[in-house]
């Protein structure tokens, strides 16, 4: 019986530290170094990743992430990143999940990222993209999410 209660104690203790780690939560909330990738490479399966495109700042939406027991609630802005210098685009295949507050006057910004490239179901909302839909905008199969990495004062 100690032999089964001391399995079941290392394999929650396994679980926690996978959901620690996956989630990026202390203690592996670290920021891998990032690759330098043109935009249209960046692909889920990349880890950690810096890119240069223009951002969609017009139709940028805000979300809100709930807080818990180790993190506070967090503002966070969404936002279509084209190639550098598209301004007309309207497929995406990269959307960009920021921290830092956009320039509330900015139509378009030239932007250089470093994130974390991630599949959009982890992050995206059918509103957010029906709301993008709305104003002409197409989403390619395989577009990927850059959550950006948080401001250095969180780390």
């Amino acid at each position: 019986m100690q032999k089964l209660g001391a399995l079941l104690g290392a394999m929650m203790i396994g679980l926690v530290t996978f959901f620690l780690w996956l989630n990026r939560l202390p203690p592996f909330h670290g920021l891998p170094e990032a690759v330098s990738v043109a935009l249209e490479d960046v692909t889920a399966e990349l880890e950690a990743v810096e890119v240069t495109g223009t951002a969609h700042l017009m139709v940028k939406q805000r979300m809100v992430r709930p807080g818990s027991l180790i993190q506070e609630e967090s503002t966070w802005w969404l936002f279509p990143l084209m190639a550098k210098g598209d301004t007309s685009g309207k497929l995406i295949t990269v959307m960009a999940l920021s921290p830092y507050e956009p320039d509330r006057l900015a139509g378009y910004e030239d932007q250089t990222l470093s994130a974390w490239a991630r599949p959009p179901a982890a992050l995206m909302t059918p509103g957010a993209e029906d709301e993008l839909r709305s104003r002409g905008y197409t989403f390619a199969d395989d577009y990927v999410i850059l959550e950006v990495f948080p401001p250095e004062a969180e780390q």
